[in-house]
């Protein structure tokens, strides 16, 4: 009978990157005022559409549908 190796955790310059970006994201949320943090989110949402791909929406709605509430 085999024994299952336990699963590595992702190594290298990607996850370094990703962990890095975490960190300096925390960072800076934890440093700004949460008004500060609103206006400027409010900037760009002002000039990017962050409405869901229809697709995704109607997944995403089917899904919660067979969730009890």
């Amino acid at each position: 009978m085999k024994t299952a190796k336990p699963k590595q955790r992702p190594t290298g310059p990607a996850t370094s990157t990703v962990k890095s970006d975490a960190r300096a994201l925390e960072k800076l949320l934890t440093e700004m005022d949460d008004k500060e943090i609103t206006r400027r989110l409010n900037q760009v949402y002002a000039k990017v559409d962050s409405r869901l791909d229809p697709g995704f929406a109607r997944l995403q709605w089917e899904t919660l549908k067979r969730q009890p509430w």
